[in-house]
């Protein structure tokens, strides 16, 4: 049959409208219409096998531990986050945390590691919310040295340089000596906090059982027996005992504390002194006062070591 130039169109035109309906239906080819987000994809940032997710093992998404400002707020954001007191800061869970102890001087207390302190007394480093153990250290020198120490200053000086060599450099440190008709309790600080040897051990709880060691009741817990190295004194050939620390610091019979019996000179001189008082660094009781001991030849020229006393924080 022929339809005519007319008619054809319009039958063509007609199946073309059918079919678009047809596909867009999802009748034909079993489709379900046209979708151009099924369409393959070159975007890298969406590749096969990407995990663009910021979820943990879990499947659990982590959180952002830095939104928090301080540890209970860091408590707030679950198991993933874990307060470091050393930082100070909310890091994730997984993030090691050092100890403050394991840090050294020179990184305790700094800005990245501010929830520490620095225990000048003890050289330690503890966390901020540890109160530090206050004491003072004592010694007795690993020099040994005639009456001519400089004065008072250079005596306080060479007790410095021994405990700077030691690593206590950071600490203030006096000789026990003094002056004729001075007041140790001027001189020296009067310390309420325990006195120590450098191993820590105490001996003493104050500075009035530290100067009235020479009373039974009042003995010091332990003897001043370390140097600053940490190591027993050298012995010295002045007779028995051998191992005397020059003081010159005696205890009044009366009332048993201490003063100043001799200075020679205000310790600046070698003049020729046949005695002098010594301590005895083995000892608890007569530590600062124990023999008036002559020496080989020459008491002021001859050489023995001297305690030194930390002063303060």
């Amino acid at each position: 049959m022929y339809l005519g130039p007319y008619s054809k169109a319009c039958v063509f035109e007609h199946i073309l409208v059918l079919v678009v309906l047809l596909l867009s239906s999802g009748l034909i080819g079993g489709c379900r219409g046209f979708d151009p987000e099924l369409l393959p994809t070159t975007d890298a940032s969406v590749l096969p096998n990407q995990d663009t997710s910021t979820q943990n093992e879990d499947g659990q998404t982590a959180p952002d531990c830095t939104s928090a400002g301080d540890e209970s707020s860091c408590g707030l954001l679950g198991s993933g986050c874990a307060y470091c007191a050393t930082t100070k800061q909310c890091t994730p869970s997984t993030t090691e945390c050092a100890a403050c102890s394991t840090l050294t001087l020179d990184t305790c207390g700094t800005a990245s590691n501010m929830g520490c302190t620095f225990c000048r007394s003890s050289r330690v480093c503890k966390p901020e919310s540890e109160v530090c153990a206050r004491q003072r250290l004592v010694f007795v020198s690993s020099e040994s040295y005639t009456t001519n120490l400089g004065g008072l200053e250079g005596a306080d000086a060479k007790c410095q340089v021994l405990a700077a060599s030691a690593g206590w450099g950071h600490l203030s440190f006096k000789a026990w000596i003094g002056l004729n008709g001075s007041s140790l309790s001027e001189r020296f600080e009067q310390s309420i906090f325990p006195y120590v040897l450098i191993n820590g051990v105490k001996v003493a709880d104050n500075w009035t059982q530290l100067t009235h060691a020479q009373s039974s009741n009042t003995q010091l817990y332990a003897p001043i027996n370390l140097t600053e190295k940490g190591e027993l004194p050298a012995v010295v050939d002045f007779g028995d005992p051998t191992t005397i620390v020059r003081t010159n610091i005696v205890a009044d019979h009366s009332t048993l504390a201490f003063r100043v019996l001799e200075d020679f000179g205000n310790w600046t001189n070698t003049n020729d002194v046949d005695w002098g008082y010594f301590g005895d660094w083995t000892s608890t009781r007569y530590w600062s006062h124990w023999v008036a001991r002559p020496a080989p030849g020459n008491y002021s020229s001859s050489r023995a070591p001297i305690y030194c006393m930390q002063q303060g924080d």
